[in-house]
Protein backbone atom coordinates (compact mmCIF):
# COMPACT_ATOMS: atom_id res chain seq x y z
CA UNK A 1 0.00 0.00 0.00
CA UNK A 2 1.63 3.53 -1.00
CA UNK A 3 2.30 6.07 2.02
CA UNK A 4 -0.75 8.63 0.33
CA UNK A 5 -3.47 5.31 1.15
CA UNK A 6 -1.84 4.77 4.64
CA UNK A 7 -2.52 8.25 5.43
CA UNK A 8 -5.81 8.52 4.12
CA UNK A 9 -6.88 5.19 5.66
CA UNK A 10 -5.11 6.38 9.45
CA UNK A 11 -7.14 10.09 8.93
CA UNK A 12 -10.56 8.00 8.16
CA UNK A 13 -9.25 5.65 11.54
CA UNK A 14 -9.07 9.33 12.97
CA UNK A 15 -12.35 10.58 12.28
CA UNK A 16 -13.89 7.20 13.04
CA UNK A 17 -13.23 7.71 15.89
CA UNK A 18 -13.82 11.00 17.09
CA UNK A 19 -17.41 10.35 15.68
CA UNK A 20 -17.87 7.74 17.57
CA UNK A 21 -17.34 9.53 20.76
CA UNK A 22 -19.26 12.33 19.96
CA UNK A 23 -22.12 9.79 19.29
CA UNK A 24 -21.38 7.94 22.95
CA UNK A 25 -21.23 11.65 24.19
CA UNK A 26 -24.75 13.37 22.97
CA UNK A 27 -26.21 9.76 23.87
CA UNK A 28 -25.75 10.60 27.68
CA UNK A 29 -26.65 13.95 27.10
CA UNK A 30 -29.90 12.89 26.52
CA UNK A 31 -29.83 10.41 28.72
CA UNK A 32 -29.09 12.83 31.46
CA UNK A 33 -31.65 15.37 30.48
CA UNK A 34 -34.40 12.58 29.85
CA UNK A 35 -34.13 10.72 33.23
CA UNK A 36 -32.24 13.66 34.96
CA UNK A 37 -36.32 14.66 35.59
CA UNK A 38 -36.52 11.20 37.93
CA UNK A 39 -33.63 12.09 39.72
CA UNK A 40 -32.34 15.60 40.54
CA UNK A 41 -35.58 16.96 41.04
CA UNK A 42 -37.95 14.85 43.13
CA UNK A 43 -37.90 13.41 45.85
CA UNK A 44 -37.62 9.44 44.94
CA UNK A 45 -34.81 7.47 43.25
CA UNK A 46 -32.32 5.28 44.43
CA UNK A 47 -28.83 4.92 44.96
CA UNK A 48 -28.24 3.16 40.91
CA UNK A 49 -30.23 5.88 39.71
CA UNK A 50 -28.44 8.31 41.31
CA UNK A 51 -25.03 6.92 40.93
CA UNK A 52 -25.89 7.19 37.10
CA UNK A 53 -26.96 10.55 37.39
CA UNK A 54 -23.53 11.78 38.81
CA UNK A 55 -21.58 9.57 36.64
CA UNK A 56 -22.87 10.89 33.25
CA UNK A 57 -22.16 14.72 34.67
CA UNK A 58 -18.78 13.92 35.82
CA UNK A 59 -17.34 13.94 32.58
CA UNK A 60 -19.95 14.08 29.59
CA UNK A 61 -19.73 18.21 29.04
CA UNK A 62 -16.22 19.00 29.89
CA UNK A 63 -15.29 15.85 27.33
CA UNK A 64 -17.22 17.64 24.88
CA UNK A 65 -15.98 20.95 25.06
CA UNK A 66 -12.52 19.26 24.93
CA UNK A 67 -13.27 17.25 21.51
CA UNK A 68 -14.84 20.87 20.32
CA UNK A 69 -11.55 22.51 21.34
CA UNK A 70 -9.13 20.25 19.15
CA UNK A 71 -11.04 20.76 15.81
CA UNK A 72 -11.05 24.37 16.43
CA UNK A 73 -6.93 24.65 15.38
CA UNK A 74 -8.33 27.02 12.60
CA UNK A 75 -8.82 30.46 14.54
CA UNK A 76 -9.45 32.71 11.96
CA UNK A 77 -12.03 30.34 10.93
CA UNK A 78 -13.36 29.80 14.31
CA UNK A 79 -14.47 33.61 14.63
CA UNK A 80 -15.39 34.15 11.27
CA UNK A 81 -17.79 31.16 11.40
CA UNK A 82 -19.10 31.16 15.68
CA UNK A 83 -21.92 33.94 14.41
CA UNK A 84 -23.55 31.79 11.72
CA UNK A 85 -22.76 28.89 13.29
CA UNK A 86 -23.14 28.91 16.64
CA UNK A 87 -24.83 32.43 17.99
CA UNK A 88 -27.59 32.00 15.09
CA UNK A 89 -28.74 28.88 16.07
CA UNK A 90 -29.03 29.63 19.51
CA UNK A 91 -31.11 32.88 19.50
CA UNK A 92 -33.71 30.98 16.92
CA UNK A 93 -34.09 28.42 19.35
CA UNK A 94 -33.89 30.43 22.26
CA UNK A 95 -36.86 32.12 21.22
CA UNK A 96 -38.76 28.86 19.71
CA UNK A 97 -37.91 27.04 23.31
CA UNK A 98 -39.58 30.22 24.82
CA UNK A 99 -42.80 30.29 22.63
CA UNK A 100 -43.33 26.18 23.27
CA UNK A 101 -43.12 27.59 27.20
CA UNK A 102 -45.50 30.25 26.92
CA UNK A 103 -47.83 28.02 25.21
CA UNK A 104 -47.09 25.01 27.75
CA UNK A 105 -47.63 28.18 30.32
CA UNK A 106 -44.57 27.14 31.96
CA UNK A 107 -41.46 30.25 32.63
CA UNK A 108 -41.04 32.55 29.81
CA UNK A 109 -37.79 33.84 31.02
CA UNK A 110 -36.12 32.70 27.87
CA UNK A 111 -38.25 35.29 26.01
CA UNK A 112 -37.50 38.17 28.70
CA UNK A 113 -34.20 37.68 28.58
CA UNK A 114 -32.53 35.99 25.24
CA UNK A 115 -29.05 35.94 27.27
CA UNK A 116 -30.27 33.66 29.74
CA UNK A 117 -30.06 30.21 27.80
CA UNK A 118 -32.90 27.45 27.62
CA UNK A 119 -31.94 23.99 29.32
CA UNK A 120 -29.01 22.97 26.78
CA UNK A 121 -28.58 25.80 24.75
CA UNK A 122 -26.44 27.12 27.41
CA UNK A 123 -23.53 24.78 25.17
CA UNK A 124 -23.77 26.19 22.41
CA UNK A 125 -23.72 30.31 24.00
CA UNK A 126 -20.59 28.82 25.39
CA UNK A 127 -18.90 27.60 22.40
CA UNK A 128 -19.50 30.56 20.80
CA UNK A 129 -17.58 32.63 23.20
CA UNK A 130 -15.19 30.51 23.11
CA UNK A 131 -14.35 29.98 19.56
CA UNK A 132 -15.11 33.63 18.04
CA UNK A 133 -12.42 34.65 20.95
CA UNK A 134 -10.20 31.40 20.49
CA UNK A 135 -7.82 33.98 18.58
CA UNK A 136 -6.90 36.35 21.61
CA UNK A 137 -7.07 33.83 24.36
CA UNK A 138 -4.24 31.89 22.75
CA UNK A 139 -2.06 34.81 22.79
CA UNK A 140 -1.93 35.15 27.04
CA UNK A 141 0.69 33.39 27.97
CA UNK A 142 0.40 30.23 30.59
CA UNK A 143 -3.84 30.62 29.21
CA UNK A 144 -4.15 26.93 29.96
CA UNK A 145 -3.20 27.14 33.00
CA UNK A 146 -4.85 30.70 33.82
CA UNK A 147 -8.11 28.94 32.49
CA UNK A 148 -7.35 25.64 34.98
CA UNK A 149 -7.27 28.39 37.66
CA UNK A 150 -10.54 30.11 37.00
CA UNK A 151 -12.00 26.42 36.85
CA UNK A 152 -11.07 25.83 40.22
CA UNK A 153 -11.96 28.91 42.20
CA UNK A 154 -15.58 29.34 39.95
CA UNK A 155 -16.59 26.53 42.09
CA UNK A 156 -15.49 29.41 45.47
CA UNK A 157 -17.28 32.40 44.26
CA UNK A 158 -20.61 33.39 45.02
CA UNK A 159 -23.53 33.66 42.43
CA UNK A 160 -22.01 33.43 38.95
CA UNK A 161 -24.72 34.49 37.09
CA UNK A 162 -26.47 32.36 34.69
CA UNK A 163 -26.75 35.42 31.98
CA UNK A 164 -24.29 34.63 28.87
CA UNK A 165 -23.89 31.17 30.41
CA UNK A 166 -21.07 32.39 32.66
CA UNK A 167 -21.68 30.08 35.83
CA UNK A 168 -20.55 27.40 33.03
CA UNK A 169 -18.11 28.88 30.57
CA UNK A 170 -15.74 29.97 33.21
CA UNK A 171 -15.14 26.20 34.81
CA UNK A 172 -15.46 24.65 31.03
CA UNK A 173 -12.82 27.07 29.57
CA UNK A 174 -10.26 25.18 30.45
CA UNK A 175 -11.42 21.40 29.02
CA UNK A 176 -11.81 23.59 25.75
CA UNK A 177 -8.27 24.99 25.72
CA UNK A 178 -7.26 21.82 26.31
CA UNK A 179 -8.49 19.88 23.57
CA UNK A 180 -6.96 22.83 21.26
CA UNK A 181 -3.72 22.38 22.76
CA UNK A 182 -3.44 18.87 22.09
CA UNK A 183 -3.69 17.16 18.36
CA UNK A 184 -6.42 14.53 17.57
CA UNK A 185 -3.62 12.36 16.30
CA UNK A 186 -1.93 12.50 19.80
CA UNK A 187 -4.95 11.37 21.33
CA UNK A 188 -5.24 8.25 18.57
CA UNK A 189 -1.82 7.30 19.05
CA UNK A 190 -1.40 7.09 22.93
CA UNK A 191 -5.11 5.16 22.66
CA UNK A 192 -3.21 2.83 20.89
CA UNK A 193 -0.29 2.37 22.93
CA UNK A 194 -1.28 1.99 25.83
CA UNK A 195 -4.53 -0.80 24.78
CA UNK A 196 -1.09 -2.85 23.28
CA UNK A 197 0.46 -2.68 26.62
CA UNK A 198 -2.18 -3.11 28.61
CA UNK A 199 -5.92 -4.41 27.89
CA UNK A 200 -7.57 -3.93 31.25
CA UNK A 201 -6.37 -1.04 32.02
CA UNK A 202 -9.78 1.08 30.08
CA UNK A 203 -11.60 -1.16 32.49
CA UNK A 204 -9.83 -0.35 35.66
CA UNK A 205 -9.91 3.31 34.78
CA UNK A 206 -13.60 2.98 34.05
CA UNK A 207 -14.18 1.28 37.34
CA UNK A 208 -12.21 3.69 39.08
CA UNK A 209 -14.79 6.51 38.18
CA UNK A 210 -17.91 4.57 38.97
CA UNK A 211 -16.54 4.34 42.29
CA UNK A 212 -16.32 7.59 42.70
CA UNK A 213 -19.79 8.45 41.09
CA UNK A 214 -20.81 5.61 43.61
CA UNK A 215 -19.42 7.67 46.30
CA UNK A 216 -21.22 11.02 45.31
CA UNK A 217 -24.78 8.90 45.74
CA UNK A 218 -23.70 7.41 48.71
CA UNK A 219 -22.36 10.90 50.20
CA UNK A 220 -25.91 12.41 49.29
CA UNK A 221 -27.70 9.39 50.78
CA UNK A 222 -25.75 10.00 54.03
CA UNK A 223 -26.31 14.25 53.84
CA UNK A 224 -29.24 14.78 52.03
CA UNK A 225 -30.20 17.52 54.43
CA UNK A 226 -27.13 18.98 54.44
CA UNK A 227 -26.84 18.81 50.53
CA UNK A 228 -29.67 18.08 48.12
CA UNK A 229 -29.18 16.08 44.90
CA UNK A 230 -30.03 18.66 43.61
CA UNK A 231 -27.69 20.96 44.50
CA UNK A 232 -25.09 17.85 44.72
CA UNK A 233 -25.56 17.63 40.98
CA UNK A 234 -25.17 21.03 40.13
CA UNK A 235 -21.93 21.04 41.73
CA UNK A 236 -20.61 18.15 39.76
CA UNK A 237 -22.50 19.95 36.36
CA UNK A 238 -21.05 23.36 37.26
CA UNK A 239 -24.25 24.92 37.62
CA UNK A 240 -23.44 25.64 41.16
CA UNK A 241 -20.42 26.64 43.30
CA UNK A 242 -19.62 25.19 46.50
CA UNK A 243 -20.51 28.08 48.09
CA UNK A 244 -23.97 29.07 46.70
CA UNK A 245 -24.81 25.43 47.83
CA UNK A 246 -23.74 25.91 51.41
CA UNK A 247 -20.42 24.22 51.21
CA UNK A 248 -17.77 26.68 52.11
CA UNK A 249 -14.31 27.70 50.42
CA UNK A 250 -12.44 25.04 52.21
CA UNK A 251 -14.53 22.26 51.97
CA UNK A 252 -15.15 23.82 48.62
CA UNK A 253 -11.54 23.39 47.20
CA UNK A 254 -11.33 20.02 48.07
CA UNK A 255 -14.31 18.46 46.87
CA UNK A 256 -13.27 21.01 43.35
CA UNK A 257 -9.85 19.04 43.25
CA UNK A 258 -11.41 15.65 43.81
CA UNK A 259 -14.72 16.61 41.21
CA UNK A 260 -11.63 17.19 38.87
CA UNK A 261 -9.43 14.14 39.37
CA UNK A 262 -12.75 12.11 38.79
CA UNK A 263 -13.73 13.96 35.37
CA UNK A 264 -9.88 13.11 34.18
CA UNK A 265 -10.52 9.43 35.10
CA UNK A 266 -13.84 8.64 33.37
CA UNK A 267 -12.65 10.70 30.34
CA UNK A 268 -9.84 8.69 30.25
CA UNK A 269 -11.32 5.69 30.34
CA UNK A 270 -14.54 6.25 27.77
CA UNK A 271 -11.83 7.38 25.42
CA UNK A 272 -9.70 4.25 25.73
CA UNK A 273 -13.21 2.28 25.36
CA UNK A 274 -14.22 4.62 22.39
CA UNK A 275 -14.28 1.71 19.16
CA UNK A 276 -11.69 3.11 16.24
CA UNK A 277 -13.69 1.22 13.23
CA UNK A 278 -16.46 2.52 11.52
CA UNK A 279 -20.21 1.23 13.14
CA UNK A 280 -23.59 2.83 13.35
CA UNK A 281 -22.27 5.14 16.34
CA UNK A 282 -20.18 6.85 13.58
CA UNK A 283 -23.53 8.21 11.80
CA UNK A 284 -24.73 9.44 14.84
CA UNK A 285 -21.78 11.68 15.37
CA UNK A 286 -20.81 13.13 12.10
CA UNK A 287 -23.53 15.62 13.22
CA UNK A 288 -24.74 15.96 16.31
CA UNK A 289 -26.27 19.74 16.08
CA UNK A 290 -30.02 18.22 14.67
CA UNK A 291 -30.26 16.07 17.56
CA UNK A 292 -28.77 18.11 20.08
CA UNK A 293 -31.01 21.42 19.37
CA UNK A 294 -34.07 18.98 18.43
CA UNK A 295 -34.31 17.30 21.45
CA UNK A 296 -34.88 20.03 24.24
CA UNK A 297 -38.18 20.33 22.76
CA UNK A 298 -39.15 16.99 23.06
CA UNK A 299 -37.84 16.88 26.54
CA UNK A 300 -40.06 19.67 27.16
CA UNK A 301 -42.98 18.02 25.72
CA UNK A 302 -42.06 14.74 27.28
CA UNK A 303 -41.67 15.68 31.26
CA UNK A 304 -44.97 17.88 30.75
CA UNK A 305 -46.94 14.62 29.55
CA UNK A 306 -45.49 12.07 31.90
CA UNK A 307 -46.25 14.18 34.68
CA UNK A 308 -49.82 14.82 34.16
CA UNK A 309 -50.35 11.13 32.33
CA UNK A 310 -48.19 8.06 32.83
CA UNK A 311 -45.86 9.46 36.16
CA UNK A 312 -45.35 5.88 38.31
CA UNK A 313 -44.37 5.57 41.93
CA UNK A 314 -41.59 3.78 40.74
CA UNK A 315 -38.88 6.17 40.20
CA UNK A 316 -36.70 3.17 38.22
CA UNK A 317 -39.81 2.65 36.01
CA UNK A 318 -39.89 6.12 34.75
CA UNK A 319 -36.10 6.56 34.73
CA UNK A 320 -36.23 3.65 32.23
CA UNK A 321 -39.21 4.58 30.13
CA UNK A 322 -37.42 7.80 29.57
CA UNK A 323 -35.08 5.69 27.43
CA UNK A 324 -37.75 5.39 25.23
CA UNK A 325 -37.83 8.63 23.73
CA UNK A 326 -33.85 9.08 23.84
CA UNK A 327 -33.72 6.35 21.13
CA UNK A 328 -36.51 8.08 19.20
CA UNK A 329 -34.76 10.84 19.48
CA UNK A 330 -31.46 9.67 17.90
CA UNK A 331 -32.67 7.92 15.32
CA UNK A 332 -35.19 10.53 14.07
CA UNK A 333 -33.15 13.04 14.12
CA UNK A 334 -29.66 11.63 13.33
CA UNK A 335 -31.81 10.44 9.76
CA UNK A 336 -30.29 11.92 6.68
CA UNK A 337 -33.88 13.27 5.73
CA UNK A 338 -34.19 15.40 8.80
CA UNK A 339 -30.95 16.54 9.35
CA UNK A 340 -31.12 17.81 5.44
CA UNK A 341 -34.31 19.43 6.51
CA UNK A 342 -32.80 20.97 9.79
CA UNK A 343 -29.83 22.18 7.79
CA UNK A 344 -31.74 23.65 4.87
CA UNK A 345 -34.49 25.89 7.53
CA UNK A 346 -31.02 27.00 9.28
CA UNK A 347 -29.55 28.23 6.12
CA UNK A 348 -32.54 30.13 5.01
CA UNK A 349 -32.66 32.18 8.36
CA UNK A 350 -28.64 32.43 8.01
CA UNK A 351 -29.11 33.93 4.74
CA UNK A 352 -31.92 36.72 5.91
CA UNK A 353 -29.37 37.54 8.62
CA UNK A 354 -26.38 37.68 6.10
CA UNK A 355 -28.61 39.86 3.75
CA UNK A 356 -30.11 42.07 5.92
CA UNK A 357 -26.53 42.67 7.01
CA UNK A 358 -25.45 43.60 3.91
CA UNK A 359 -28.59 45.92 3.42
CA UNK A 360 -26.85 48.51 6.16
Amino acid sequence: MPPEASRITEKEKRSAYFDNLRAILIILVLIGHFGGDNTSFGVGGNVFLKTIECFIYLFHMPLLFFVSGMFSKNTEKCREKAVFDLLVPYLLFQVFYGIVQYLLKAETVYLHNPFWPAPALWYLLALFFYRFLLRDLIKIRWNLVLAALLSVFSFLLIGLSHDFAMNRAIPYLFYFLLGYHIKASQIVSLRAKLLRKKMGVAAALLLMGLCCAVFAAIYHLLSVELLPFSDFLGLIGHSKSCVDVGIGRSGGFLFTIALSIATFITSAALMLLTPQKRCFLSNIGSDTLPLYLSHMLIQLLYYQVQRRYFFFESWTLNYLLSFLPVALCVAAFSSKGYRTLFHKCLGWFQKIIRKAEVSK
